[in-house]
């Protein structure tokens, strides 16, 4: 409204068109929606991608304090690897010290403050992978989340011989673990060949719960991601590829039908699987000497 005075001083007033606010319509209220409902959706696997990506960095980096353990470990016991495990039965009854922890077998708990790691880690919780926390734990109560190379180790009071291992940065010393048991994905605190998961009544170890990929901690130290394959056409490599369960293969030396033919070491195969030194050629990250 705007105001003038006349000659004779009276106010007058002239009414002027005020604008109406314009309301959103339900149509264009339904557009908005539909655009942010299509963003959402763009963007929410991206963030959990990232996310993802991030509890992997964070996993490495587990791998890589447990490979510093690993050698400060072999510097105090003559420049022998860790080993798997050792079993002994004592005033408190049967248990074994295995590298990640010492297991009761009656009741059947884990102890991860004396695992034959942990004076060179001093903390438990770089076990456990932040990506492995919806796994269930079968054997105790407190998780870890990485297996050992169990076949190239073994178990027993005295661990490999570090002179032993002929190409370290090709040889997996730990990596994101699994199997998948009973209808469930659980913990497993070693991982092995494809011989080995091949073998009647075995079943795939390596975890491929990042994006398909397992961490993978080499004899040398470092940490490397690698592509999991699912090689094993058995009902237990079938349930396994479902839930990214499988195997490491070289892809120089393919899946050729070498298999473990009794207790770890003794193999069988046939069409150039075997070298003539009697090793699995697939096996060849998990090889303390390589096929050439």
């Amino acid at each position: 409204m705007r105001t003038r005075m006349s000659s004779t001083g009276q106010v007058l007033r002239k009414n002027i068109p005020q604008r109406r606010r314009r309301a959103f319509t339900l149509i264009e209220l339904l557009v908005v929606i539909a655009i942010i409902a299509i963003l959402a959706a763009i963007l929410f696997p991206v963030f959990a991608r990232a996310r993802g990506k991030a509890r992997q960095a964070s996993c490495q980096s587990n791998l890589k304090q447990i490979g510093l353990a690993m050698m400060q470990y072999a510097q105090d016991y003559d420049e022998r690897n860790v080993p798997y495990n050792y079993l002994t039965l004592d005033s408190e009854g049967y248990h074994g010290y295995f590298w990640y922890g010492r297991v009761d077998y009656t009741p059947g708990t884990i102890n991860l403050s004396q695992g034959l790691l942990y004076p060179y880690m001093k903390n438990s919780q770089i076990l456990d992978c932040p990506e492995a926390a919806k796994i269930p734990d079968t054997t105790g109560t407190t998780p870890f989340a990485y297996g050992m190379n169990y076949i190239a180790l073994g178990s027993g009071n005295m661990g490999v011989s570090l002179a032993s291992i002929g190409s370290p940065s090709e040889t997996i010393a730990f990596a994101d673990a699994a199997r998948y048991q009973s209808g469930a994905v659980v913990r497993f605190a070693n991982v092995t060949p494809p011989s080995q998961s091949a073998r009647s009544g075995q079943y795939p170890t390596i975890s491929g719960l990042h994006f398909g990929f397992s961490n993978v901690l080499w004899f040398d130290g470092h940490v490397k991601a690698m592509q999991v394959s699912y090689p094993n056409t058995t009902t237990s490599g079938i349930d396994g590829k479902a839930n990214n369960i499988g195997d490491l293969v070289n892809p120089q030396y393919p899946v050729d039908g070498c298999v473990m033919a009794g207790s770890p070491g003794s193999l069988s195969g046939s069409g150039g699987a075997l070298t003539s030194d009697g090793m699995c050629k697939e096996d060849y990250y998990f090889l303390l000497n390589k096929p050439e």
